[in-house]
């Protein structure tokens, strides 16, 4: 009987010292669970390149969603072109314990082909799961072919979403010593990288491991700036046989001038147009003001994506004979034609999403729009080409303020375009209601937008009557409002303007309670709810605002104010917000006026923030209490 009890005691105690099941959700520490809907437990590349045209790609990334707002998480996505295939995939998904469910092959893969673009040879590959039971994991396998050329390798990010933690993340990748290796971190400690080297080969690992969950914050930076990632780059690449250096930003705008080469030819024809067009104008300026506008008249924007061709630019006589190009062949296009009459002009790469390019780190990738500088006497315009129908001269708000790189036989050249301050992007209302004894009114109101805001706003003039009436009635919260008497004056100058002119009748402007009327002070500022911010040790990011607005209330004949709204001032350094209601007879002129200076500020600033916001948002949302005269 002892010796059964003995076997009995030990493998009971071989059964619990046995290891969990690695996959098992009880495997993951309790600090990574924690504000998490999602945890990677693994994301692994391995990236082996054996020339400046081959190589292979293999990726391993297992993820467990923890609950619904994670679904997405577990998803997989791959997009290829000429130059990448798919070679293998597998997917397994697994219950909380870490038994296996299922598994998902290759022919299961969704395919499109679809693309916003005319022409283009990328296609992707996706799968959408949807479990119906969480927590679960998912574990992805693929791998890529490369062919043809290597301009430019995957980013590091193994945490790719808010409410995201990482167990383990590795990525090595191994090039031939002639092409070289760059990598640059972020967030990531060096001593988490490696790079060896033998005469033949170059070796670069990083790691990343046990990070938390990051929550997303209002008023923040980006996921980028908390979350691990790691960039890379080869000093030697190639595509389609066209081989380049990036050793240097100079160096890169080399090969893209070589790229460009010679593509920037006219037919006798259109040069001859042209220079009919222009010769009678007085000044440089007024010459390319014409071309701009030639620009927009006989072509129109189509992305074409190739090849080689999502950098290289159409040739500018196939641009004019088709009627049609991307950025690239359109600012080509531009280009010629104005060094056609002698006025120089650069072919420029830009972002219209990153502010600054990585001055110590040159690679393809930052940049993925290209726009026309023509530097003039006195001045420099900056033309967009793809949307020729932008004021001429007007830098928008897509590509204000960011560094460039103009393209020239020198090669390439940093540059900063010119940005405007905060304050002359304006959205201004003058709102007159006349207000009747049963609370229905007659209102007219005239919206002014400026700079950046004019970008969005000049759209209203391009919509269905019927849709810009709904689009007031949402605004105003007047879900009964007729719209009438609509007008629009755009102001197409370098510091543009946009402005909607309408009529309202509506029956429900003001709420009656027995004898009394309550009025809002303002319908197109709708106060947000009770804000509240959390402690942090993060920066404040806040966006640029320059809101003003006047509202003339004209009351009934047997009615008198029984309450106004108090004055409310706020003022801090990095927002100023009025609001006042003056009374005149039957007459109330409100004036609310709230400018927010955009910028990062300290997050010690988190009280006094949401103190004026709540200010600010109790001002929108107060009323007006008029009542009837006995």
């Amino acid at each position: 009987m002892k010796y059964i009890q003995a076997i009995a005691i030990l493998c009971f105690g071989v059964f619990v010292a046995r290891p969990a099941n690695p996959l098992a959700v009880s495997a993951i520490a309790d600090s990574l669970k924690t504000g998490a809907s999602s945890v990677v437990r693994t994301d692994k590349t391995e990236i082996k390149v054996s020339s400046l045209e081959k190589g292979t790609e293999v990726h391993t990334r297992v993820v467990t969603v923890l609950d619904e707002q994670g679904t997405g998480d577990g998803w997989f996505g791959c997009v290829c072109d000429k130059y990448s295939g798919l070679k293998r995939f597998k997917a397994t998904v697994y219950d909380k314990d870490g038994n296996k469910i299922r598994e998902i092959g290759k022919s299961e893969l969704k395919t499109t082909e679809y693309s916003p673009y005319l022409a283009s040879d990328s296609y992707a590959y996706f799968y959408s799961l949807h479990n119906p039971v969480y927590p679960y994991t998912v574990s992805y396998e693929w791998e890529l072919e490369l062919k043809d050329g290597i301009a430019s390798f995957p980013l590091f990010m193994p945490v790719e979403e808010y409410r995201q933690s990482l167990q383990h993340g590795e990525y090595a990748i191994t090039v031939p010593a002639a092409m070289g290796c760059r990598y640059k971190l972020f967030n990531i400690d060096i001593a988490d990288a490696q790079k060896s080297a033998t005469p033949d080969e170059i070796t670069v690992k990083v790691y990343a491991d046990n990070m938390k969950a990051t929550e997303k914050l209002p008023f923040s930076r980006g996921l980028r700036s908390k979350v691990p990632y790691a960039m890379f780059a080869p000093d030697r690449f190639m595509l389609d046989g066209h081989e380049g250096l990036l050793s240097s930003w100079n160096e890169l705008g080399r090969w893209l001038y070589r790229l460009g080469y010679d593509r920037d030819r006219l037919s006798v024809e259109t040069r001859a147009k042209i220079r009919s067009m222009t010769d009678s104008c007085a000044s440089d300026k007024e010459k390319v003001r014409v071309i701009y506008d030639y620009l927009a008249s006989s072509t129109r924007y189509v992305n074409i994506s190739l090849g080689i061709g999502g950098l290289q630019p159409a040739k500018a006589s196939d641009v004019a004979k088709w009627g049609f190009g991307d950025c690239k062949g359109l600012s080509n296009y531009m280009c010629a034609m104005l060094r056609e009459i002698g006025i120089p002009a650069k072919y420029t790469v830009i972002s219209t999403k990153q502010r600054d390019l990585l001055r110590d780190f040159p690679s393809h990738g930052q940049m993925n729009h290209v726009v026309a500088e023509v530097p003039l006497e006195g001045d420099t315009l900056w033309l967009e080409c793809t949307a020729p129908s932008l004021p001429f001269g007007y830098v928008h708000s897509d590509i204000a303020g960011h560094e460039a790189l103009e393209i020239s036989e020198r090669g390439g050249t940093i540059v900063r375009l010119p940005e405007y301050p905060d304050s002359l992007s304006v959205t201004g209302k003058i709102c007159k209601a006349i207000i009747s004894d049963n609370g229905a009114a007659e209102i007219s109101v005239d919206e002014v937008y400026t700079l950046e805001n004019y970008e969005w706003s000049s759209g209203y003039k391009d919509l269905p009557e019927n849709d810009f009436s709904e689009r007031v009635r949402k605004a105003t919260g007047l879900t009964d409002g007729v719209v009438r008497e609509v007008t629009f004056e755009e102001n197409k100058t370098p510091m543009p303007s946009f402005r909607a002119s309408y009529e309202i009748e509506s029956r429900r402007f003001a709420r009656k309670a027995g004898t009394r009327l309550f009025v809002p002070v303002n319908l197109f500022r709708k106060g947000s709810g009770k804000t509240v911010l959390k402690e942090r040790k993060e920066p404040f990011v806040l966006p640029g605002k320059n809101d003003a607005d006047t509202l003339l209330l004209t009351i009934p004949g047997n009615y008198a104010v029984e309450s106004l709204p108090g004055k409310v001032g706020v003022h801090t350094k990095f927002m100023d917000f009025v609001s006042e209601c003056v009374p005149d007879g039957k007459q109330i002129k409100v004036i609310q006026s709230f400018k927010m200076r955009g910028g990062e500020y300290p997050p010690d600033i988190r009280k006094e923030l949401e103190s004026g916001l709540n200010a600010v948002a109790d001002a929108y949302n107060s009323r007006i209490v008029l009542k009837r005269a006995h």
